[in-house]
């Protein structure tokens, strides 16, 4: 089974974990692809859904949140606002806990029981047509 799946499409990204990682393979292979995302060295804004993910083991969890603080700069430079889904208050608090507790959110992120919920959140800063990032305007 595959662990996750991730998809760009302009300026957005979009996660989507289908169960738990089966080896650390699976997790280092998700990590590659976001730190691609990253190398493009563009702005961009990302939907995480996690709404059939399994609690993840230690080991990976913490694979995950290292690499979240190797990429904490870059983060703040390039990720413009995130959304997770989740399912129900216990992913809720579990991310709440074990994640954002360790390593805070360095952009404009909300936690959402929907998908469409998440992606009012993000499409509203993107081109309904093209995918891409309107102009920031200070």
């Amino acid at each position: 089974m595959v662990f996750v799946t991730v998809a760009q499409k302009g300026d957005f990204v979009f996660v989507r974990f289908d169960n738990a990682p089966s080896c650390m393979e699976d997790v280092t292979g998700y990590l590659d692809k976001i730190r691609t995302i990253y190398d493009r060295n563009k702005p961009f804004v990302i939907i995480y859904d996690a709404t059939n993910i399994a609690i993840l083991e230690h080991k990976y969890l913490q694979a995950q949140i290292s690499f979240m603080r190797e990429q904490v700069e870059r983060t703040k430079d390039l990720m413009v606002r995130a959304a997770v889904v989740v399912n129900g208050p216990v992913m809720r608090i579990f991310l709440n806990t074990a994640v954002f507790l360790v390593q805070p959110p360095v952009c404009e992120m909300e936690v959402y029981n929907d998908l469409q919920s998440a992606k009012r959140f993000v499409g509203t800063l993107l081109n309904p047509h093209t995918k891409k990032l309107y102009p920031f305007r200070n």
